[in-house]
């Protein structure tokens, strides 16, 4: 997590917003095959998914950071659902507290896509990398 927050500020020397979106040939091709490296490590890990899902749709596929964030709800959500059905099929799952995360997460989610939106790719990449240092310090240290 930490290369891809050094990734994040040394490598744009371009707004993303300038450069065309990247969504075929070569770069579709590229984006699959990182996307089903993502979908292993999503599926036996899942901390940190996002980011990484994040960091190919901005590189490979030059996606705004508004747009790689709509893009990376709607794949964690198909996968995740698949992640919930394989554990709720084998009996789990913690209800009461997934069920509360999920509410917590749902209304976070609401109130930061709203914010993020509002503020633009600058305010949001800030926080990103803010938050994926905290999170990396944490997984470290404690």
């Amino acid at each position: 997590m930490i290369l891809i927050v050094g990734f994040m500020i040394v490598k744009p020397n371009k707004k993303l917003n300038e450069l065309a979106d990247r969504i075929t040939g070569k770069h579709f091709i590229l984006s699959t095959i990182a996307f089903f490296f993502i979908g292993i490590y999503g599926g036996f890990i899942q901390a940190g998914t996002g980011i990484f899902i994040l960091l190919t749709l901005s590189s490979i596929n030059h996606l705004t950071l508004i747009k790689s964030n709509v893009i990376k709800a709607m794949v964690m959500l198909v996968y995740t659902a698949a992640t919930l059905l394989m554990f709720g099929f084998n009996d789990k799952l913690n209800w009461p507290i997934g069920l509360t995360m999920a509410i917590g997460q749902a209304f976070g989610g609401w109130i930061a896509s709203r914010w993020s939106v509002n503020k633009g790719d600058g305010v949001v990449k800030i926080f990103l990398i803010v938050m994926v240092l905290l999170m990396a310090i944490k997984l470290w240290f404690f």
